[in-house]
């Protein structure tokens, strides 16, 4: 599965993108962030604050994921 980074959350983890292996054919949105977070210690305190779209739909930690899904990491974001 594909996971992305914007803004902070980019800064944060040093990359754009991560690819975390899924455990059998499906998890949910909350055992990859778990997993993202695990690689990535430093984005322990901002992930929960971020939203998270899935395949470009805002989601829940409890959706569902399958392998090739992509989702995103949002940070919050404040300006005019």
């Amino acid at each position: 599965m594909h996971v992305l980074f914007f803004a902070k959350a980019r800064v944060v983890a040093g990359t754009s993108h991560v690819d975390v292996p899924l455990e059998g054919a499906s998890g949910t949105v909350g055992s990859v962030m778990a997993d993202v977070v695990r690689q990535l210690p430093a984005l322990e305190s901002l992930v929960p604050r971020c939203r998270l779209a899935l395949n470009e739909e805002y989601c829940d930690t409890a959706d569902a994921v399958k392998p090739g899904d992509v989702l995103a990491c949002i940070p919050p974001v404040s300006g005019g």
